[in-house]
């Protein structure tokens, strides 16, 4: 039962994102800074280049809690985010975690040991990098995982919940890259 209402609210959610509903100004969306404020205040300013477009396809990942927080890169190669307020459907307004206008728009999300979500993008320079959730609720600063990748990246998270992650090299192998612990370093590609 409990899959299958998350199932309906992501169609839903796909919905909303394929027709604009949550790019368009003063669409009722709020940030994290004005979630808690009266629902006629006005929101506090999110971020100056707001989601005009999205140049990569949406990436959904599910927080601990069971709320739905979306990814996607804009036209400006920042990562941009929304997330559920609640559970019952109010979300956030669009906010950037940064980037670099040479994002080549592959991403990917997955949760690691700890329940947190990470985020991983391929640069331009066919380099991995990721972002990650942080207990405090804010974000870690991009690292790069190195690597000349030429897809977006695959990634799995291990019974032990260490993440691993799978992309096509620019030589056409599969190369990986894993935590050497859970929630630990990396190991470098293989």
């Amino acid at each position: 039962m409990k899959h299958s209402r998350n199932l309906v609210r992501l169609v839903l959610l796909l919905a909303l994102i394929s027709i604009g509903l949550f790019h368009m100004p003063g669409g009722g969306l709020q940030n994290k800074a004005s979630a808690n404020k009266a629902p006629c205040a006005p929101p506090s300013a999110v971020a100056a280049a707001q989601i005009s477009s999205w140049v990569s396809p949406p990436r959904v990942g599910v927080n601990s809690d069971g709320r739905l927080e979306v990814f996607a890169v804009g036209v400006d190669g920042a990562l941009w985010h929304i997330w559920e307020i609640t559970p019952a459907g109010s979300w956030s307004g669009s906010e950037s975690l940064g980037g670099f206008p040479n994002s080549r728009g592959f991403l990917e999300v997955e949760r690691n040991a700890y329940g947190l979500l990470e985020v991983f993008m391929l640069w331009r320079d066919n380099s991995l990098w990721h972002i990650r959730q942080l207990a405090s609720g804010g974000w870690s600063g991009w690292e790069s995982l190195g690597g000349v990748l030429r897809s977006a990246p695959a990634i799995a998270r291990h019974s032990d919940g260490h993440l691993e992650v799978f992309a096509k090299g620019t030589d056409n192998a599969v190369w990986h890259n894993w935590q050497v612990a859970p929630g630990g370093g990396w190991s470098g590609w293989a």
